[in-house]
């Protein structure tokens, strides 16, 4: 799913992740590096979030959204979160062990 792309952040917005939210963008890359990417899909607000697409990708048998924005084969996250929708629709799709 994710060929010779290059991951960009904000490494103070990873700091506060982590602090925050139990994990940084270097350890979802880590993941998503490692295949456990499960989808990419577009942002459902396209109006407010124009080109903004999210790797939906699972940790633990949670899946944590990570909206990013693509230029040039460079991938920009802004954020990643848990998402209780998504973990629900992949375990009822049962693409999340």
């Amino acid at each position: 799913m994710v060929g010779n792309v290059i991951f960009e952040y904000d490494a103070e917005k990873s700091k506060w992740l982590r602090d925050c939210r139990g994990i940084g963008f270097e350890e979802i890359i880590d993941y998503i590096e490692d295949g456990w990417a499960l989808a990419i899909i577009r942002h459902p607000n396209q109006k407010a979030h124009p080109g903004q697409q999210i790797y939906e990708v699972a940790v633990d048998g949670y899946v944590f959204e990570v909206p990013f924005y693509e230029h040039e084969k460079k991938h920009h996250l802004k954020t990643l979160y848990r998402s209780r929708k998504a973990t629900k629709k992949h375990l009822d799709r049962g693409t999340l062990l």
